[in-house]
């Protein structure tokens, strides 16, 4: 049961890391469109946690 627990918390973190990093974007590029800014932060987030392994 704790180990649901702890899924859950880290996919609530990462969720709203992905909402605050789509805000982000948003905001320098407001042209950009929501699609567009979830995918560059979703490869940002992919990339840090490939860095965070080495």
């Amino acid at each position: 049961m704790d180990a649901d627990k702890g899924d859950a918390t880290t996919r609530a973190k990462h969720e709203q890391m992905l909402k605050d990093c789509v805000a982000k974007e948003r905001a320098k590029n407001s042209t950009q469109s929501m699609e567009q800014a979830k995918k560059t932060c979703e490869g940002q987030m992919k990339a840090r946690a490939t860095d965070a392994k080495k």
